[in-house]
């Protein structure tokens, strides 16, 4: 941008080959007029968008497990869904643009320092999915009232669904599947203190079919 004389080029407004004129102020000035970008957004560009948008399909629908799953803030300096994005995207999106996927089992929903539950089992008997553990306390880095958050991804519907009706003592939680014809469950999960201010870092147990007879 620069200024210029009115007396030597006289009142200019409006645009002048690549140039605008305009006046502020009392003060006349000429800026060069924006070029637009005719290339477009480069390949490692694209590849950014493509992940967020991946991002976005998989968590924003879970948004409040992940306020909690990330909220342990020695680990996490930003927010909670910031930092589970990040985590998302550095780890579990793989593959190159456009062929982009979701690795599940590098998949987080949760990061924090508790210690997570011992020797976990899942067994599928009709639409009940048991899960049980080792019971055995570290009173150091776990507590029996600490709670059992169990996320299930049906990756045939697109849907999830969620269960908390379990403590670390309790040494097993039985979930009732939604009875959806043959469907695969990606399932997931992590404690939680009482105070919900620390987590474990998320278990990926693997997936399980369920087909309707």
């Amino acid at each position: 941008m620069a200024k210029y004389s009115k007396a030597t080029f006289g009142q200019i407004s409006g645009t002048v080959n690549n140039a605008v004129g305009s006046s502020w102020r009392g003060v006349n000035y000429l800026r060069d007029i924006a070029k637009k970008n005719s290339k477009g957004p480069s390949p490692d560009q694209l590849g950014v968008q493509a992940k967020m948008v991946l991002a976005a399909k998989y968590l924003a629908r879970i948004r409040a497990v992940l306020n909690i799953g990330f909220a342990d803030k020695k680990l996490n300096k930003i927010t909670a869904y910031n930092a589970a994005v990040k985590e998302f995207i550095n780890h579990a999106v793989v593959g190159e643009y456009p062929d982009l996927s979701v690795d599940y089992a590098n998949m987080k929903v949760s990061k924090g320092s508790l210690t997570g539950l011992k020797s976990v089992t899942m067994t599928l008997d009709g639409n009940l999915l048991k899960l049980q553990w080792q019971n055995k306390l570290d009173k150091v880095l776990g507590n029996a009232d600490d709670e059992v958050l169990v996320l299930l991804y049906n990756s045939t519907a697109d849907d999830y669904m969620t269960n908390t009706s379990a403590f670390r003592n309790d040494g097993e939680l039985t979930v009732e599947l939604e009875e959806k014809v043959d469907s695969t469950f990606e399932v997931w999960l992590f404690c939680v203190s009482k105070d919900r201010k620390v987590t474990s870092t998320s278990q990926y147990l693997g997936n399980v079919q369920f087909a309707t007879v």
